[in-house]
């Protein structure tokens, strides 16, 4: 099973991510994004004015993306995949996709009002905030992730941490049994 956390830059998808890992027996974590950033590191300075300003439009991190989530995500143990996806192409091209194979994937959109990610960038500590390449994302976000089925979204904005990991683990145990009852413990929880 694939446990996708989706949702703004800023909404808690890396902090809810990592508790999960941490309360799902044998669960591991797949971040996409640093597939991203090794893409633009590997990209020569030279052809950057090229690129799509933002490593998801590239069909490569798409593909890759997908291909990883497959193969990680077709074991018995929960894979959880935070990463924001709010473009309906890219959303095809990887939860989509994913779907269409067969995979059990339980996507979630974590939502806020956007002062309150805006705020959440700026403690971050990053120099992130309502007009950075981050913020400047989050309405647009919002906008999209926000027209997904109930079942597929949790408003955080009034939520700690803790009670949003609750809400997600009450979601999950609902969807599927298999989730909370997997006891192997055959393997090591792994970050990918």
């Amino acid at each position: 099973m694939i446990i996708w956390i989706n949702g703004p830059f800023g909404v808690g998808k890396t902090t809810l991510s990592q508790a999960l890992v941490q309360r799902l027996p044998q669960a591991r974590l797949y971040d996409p994004e640093v597939l991203g950033r090794w893409i633009l590191r590997l990209t020569p300075r030279p052809l950057w004015p090229l690129w799509p300003n933002d490593y998801q439009n590239l069909r490569l991190w798409q593909r890759t993306t997908y291909l990883s989530a497959r193969w990680r995500g077709a074991g018995p143990h929960a894979l959880i995949v935070p990463m924001s996806v709010y473009r309906p192409q890219v959303f095809a091209r990887t939860i989509g996709a994913l779907r269409a194979d067969g995979l059990e994937v339980r996507h979630l959109a974590l939502l806020a009002p956007p002062e309150v990610i805006w705020q959440r960038l700026e403690r971050r500590g990053r120099g992130e905030h309502r007009y950075s390449w981050t913020g400047a994302r989050v309405e647009e976000a919002l906008a999209w992730l926000s027209a997904l089925p109930p079942e597929e979204r949790l408003e955080t904005g009034n939520l700690g941490p803790g009670e949003v990991l609750e809400a997600v683990l009450g979601r999950l145990n609902t969807a599927s049994r298999t989730v909370l009852d997997s006891r192997d413990t055959d393997l090591p929880p792994a970050v990918l």
